[in-house]
This record gives structure tokens, C-alpha cells and sequence, in this order.
């Protein structure tokens, strides 16, 4: 077997290896960059219209000249599958410019992230003939073997991979962390993998960082109920949709003040469309105790082009709050917010004096998009709390699965800091972008 890195080995985020059994390959992870060649903040709006053969030239596609473009004659793809490990678009973000004749194969609540995710961004996306894998079950691809496994990350339907072939194992361990709420998932992991791997792809977003791993999600949550408790006015709460640990952290941190939590349409048909899944997670979806609905006028412009909104009416329009209904609960309001969300929250009379708790990365708040919800929250003088934990492993949690695994060959990935994995274990193998490994 043999493993290739084609972007990732020096930067976080737009994630894509390649592992090759002859002229049998697979990919895992196509994302989006974060970072552009300047090295500031990637802006795909820049490449907005350039075809496949252009996105390679320019460098945001990874060069993986056949995952994008054929040669024209009708011989067989060599390339056997696309193995997505999460929806944020750093690690799918590229994946509707891979060819239509490679299968994805992905999590269901995964694709269903994703398809709702572009009905808000108005971004094509479809995927015509997804294969769902689930949480330890083997599926063959090409000449692999892949186990999917289930990991604990900010992102829903997270996974990471043992991947097997010719008697040679990788392990792709995917984003994760030990301190969210499913602490489980390692200890699993751990149980049904051998060790002695071949190599393990490891993420090391916060190898070298400043960031440091302080609070668990239930710890945060207790924290979240304190502020929420000594306010005496509303609680917003700005967090991504997509990260439902926060979500559900919030939601029981309103609960223990008796306080309605309240959700925007999207994100509740978020919730309705994980709850539908194979899976059933449980997720305080409409209908689960103090849980209140609004429908901002953009956001359900947006439904209603995707054909999402009679649903969307059908099942939440009964835990609809309005207005009025929101000022006259200020005191016992705690409701989602998002930058998007600010004309909504303009006509919600009585806001001053709120609070407003911040709980994602402090690094995104110098951003346009979310500067605009800081900027307002200061407007309406706001109480400004910020609250957040990774969604990344701690150094002690990566140094815990190099001792457990015992890698032949511990490979860097997703990291500005490859040169520093020799602290954490040994046998390190730092590649280039595109570098092949013989294993």
C-alpha cells in the first residue's frame, strides 16, 4: 500500500489523502482550503466560475488530475471511492467538482448536514448516488477494507478510518477530541483496533498552538448556566449550527433555568433531518420540553427555494414563538443566534441590556461576517461573554493514542506544526504535498 498527502501536511484545513494498492486508489477528504497561497484567508468567491482544468492550474483543487477530469476515453476510473469523514467544508468543500463516476461514501446524518447546509448558502450540491457506511461496520472498496469509526468532534457524524489492504493497515484518525460528549468513542477505538498500525495519519490542529484544551463540553455547560442564570434579561448565544455538542450544552445549561430555548427554521429542521437518520440521535428537536421556533424572513426565503419550507411549517409551526412572544420572555429567553439572524433580532422589542455569549473560535470574530452580530450585540449594549471549547484533541489526548496505537510510522496532518510530532511520539514521518510512501 502506499500513502500520499495531496494537501495538508503543513496546514489546516482542505484535508485529501490518497492511498494506492496498484493501480487501485482511494481518497479521504476533498475540502475546501482555509488558508490561501498569501496566507491569508482563503476567499473561493475569487475563483467563483472557473472550471475544473482552471481550479487545478490556479492550485485550489488538490492535484488529483483524475479525481476532477477523465482522459476522454471510456477506460475505468482508477480511483474506487471518496471517503468523506464530517461535514465542515474543510474536509468536503471540493467535492462537488470530483467526477460523478467515483462513489462518496459517507455518514447519512453527514450528507444530510450537508444537503440542508447548501439549501442556506444557495450552493448547487448534489451527490447522485451516495453510499452510507455506518459506525464499525467494514465495507469493501476497490482492494480495501475500510472500517469507519465513529469520533468525538464539534462536527456531527464525525469518523475516522482504519483502512486495510494486502495485510497493511493505516489509521486516518479524522478531527476529533476526548472532551466533548462522546468521550466513548476513543476507548472503542483503542478496543477494536490492534495495535502496531502501519501508519497513523494523526490531525495536530493544535500541536504548536497557543490554544489550550481548559474546559469539557458538560464543563461549559455548567459555565453557560451560571451566565444564564444571572442574567436578567435575554441570552443569545452564537455557536455554529453545525456544532451540536454546543447545541445540546446550550439547550440543557437554558433547561436548568427553566428557560425556553429558541431556535431559527433552519436549524430546527437541522435538528428534524439528524433525528430522521438510521442513527435516531437524541436531539431537542420541536417538540422536546421549553423548545420555541422562529422564522426570520430571509431564512425562510431560503427554505422556500429549496422546496423546505411547507415541511418546515408542517413541523415546527406549532412551537412558534413571534415577536411579542420573545419580549414578553426576555427573562427567560435563551435563543441561537447567527450574524444572518440580525435583521430578526432588530424587531425584537426590549433587547438592550441582553446578553450576548460568544462560543466559537475567537479567531473568527475579526471577520466581516461575524464581526457584524459582535458590532450589533455592542450597539444594543449587550453583556459580551465568551465561552468556547476546541473541537480539536489536546497534545496529552494525541500522545494517548500514539501510546495506544504504537504506529510503525506516525504521519502529520491538518497542523501548521509537523515538526513538532516528534515530541508527542516517535517514527515520525513528515511529507510534502503529493509525497508518495511505500508502506
Amino acid at each position: 500500500m502506499r500513502l500520499a498527502i495531496h494537501r495538508g501536511t503543513h496546514e489546516i484545513g482542505g484535508s485529501c489523502v490518497e492511498l494506492g494498492n496498484g493501480a487501485c486508489r482511494i481518497l479521504i477528504d476533498i475540502g475546501m482550503p482555509l488558508v490561501g497561497s498569501d496566507g491569508e484567508r482563503f476567499e473561493f468567491r475569487k475563483y467563483r466560475g472557473l472550471d475544473r482544468e482552471a481550479l487545478l492550474k490556479e492550485g485550489v483543487l488538490p492535484d488529483v488530475y483524475d479525481a476532477f477530469l477523465g482522459d476522454g476515453r471510456n477506460e475505468e476510473c482508477p480511483i474506487k471511492g471518496l471517503l468523506v469523514s464530517h461535514a465542515h467544508l474543510d474536509h468536503y468543500g471540493l467535492l462537488k467538482y470530483v467526477r460523478e463516476v467515483i462513489p462518496f461514501y459517507l455518514g447519512e446524518a453527514t450528507l444530510r448536514l450537508m444537503e440542508l447546509s447548501a439549501a442556506m448558502t444557495g450552493e448547487k450540491f448534489t451527490i447522485g448516488n451516495p453510499r452510507h457506511f455506518e459506525h464499525g461496520v467494514p465495507f469493501e472498496c476497490g482492494r480495501f477494507t475500510i472500517t469507519p469509526f465513529l469520533m468525538d468532534h464539534s462536527a456531527f457524524d464525525a469518523y475516522g478510518f482504519l483502512v486495510e489492504s494486502d495485510g497493511k493497515r493505516v489509521l486516518y484518525s479524522g478531527d476529533f477530541r476526548s472532551h466533548g460528549r462522546k468521550p466513548g468513542r476513543l476507548p472503542e477505538l483503542f478496543a477494536k483496533v490492534m495495535p502496531g498500525v502501519d501508519a497513523l495519519v494523526l490531525e495536530g490542529t493544535l500541536v504548536g498552538s497557543e490554544r489550550d484544551v481548559t474546559l469539557t463540553e458538560e464543563q461549559l455547560e455548567k459555565q453557560a448556566a451560571a451566565i444564564i442564570k444571572k442574567s436578567p434579561k435575554a441570552v443569545c448565544a452564537y455557536f455554529s449550527a453545525q456544532n451540536i455538542d454546543r447545541l445540546v450544552s446550550f439547550y440543557k445549561a437554558a433547561l436548568r433555568s427553566d428557560r425556553l430555548f429558541v431556535m431559527d427554521v433552519y436549524l430546527a429542521m437541522l435538528l428534524i433531518r439528524l433525528a430522521e437518520t438510521k442513527s435516531h440521535p437524541q436531539v431537542p428537536v420541536p417538540g422536546f420540553k421549553n423548545v420555541r421556533v422562529i422564522f426570520p424572513q430571509n431564512i425562510c426565503s431560503r427554505l422556500r427555494k429549496h422546496g423546505v419550507l411547507d415541511e418546515a411549517i408542517a413541523k415546527c409551526g406549532q412551537y412558534k414563538i413571534d415577536y411579542a412572544g420573545i419580549e414578553g420572555n426576555l427573562s427567560r429567553v435563551v435563543m441561537a443566534v447567527r450574524p444572518s439572524m440580525i435583521d430578526f433580532m432588530k424587531q425584537i422589542p426590549g433587547l438592550e441590556g441582553s446578553t450576548l455569549i460568544y462560543s466559537t473560535w475567537r479567531g473568527y470574530e475579526k471577520d466581516a461576517y461575524c464581526k457584524r452580530l459582535m458590532d450589533f450585540g455592542r450597539e444594543k449594549q449587550m453583556q459580551i461573554e465568551y465561552l468556547h471549547t476546541t473541537g480539536h484533541a489536546s497534545p496529552e489526548t494525541l500522545k494517548e493514542v500514539i501510546k495506544r496505537l504504537q504506529p510503525k510510522r506516525l504521519i502529520p496532518i491538518h497542523t501548521l506544526h509537523p515538526e513538532l510530532y516528534s515530541m508527542l511520539g516517535d517514527n515520525v514521518v513528515q511529507l510534502q504535498r503529493g509525497e508518495a510512501l511505500e508502506l
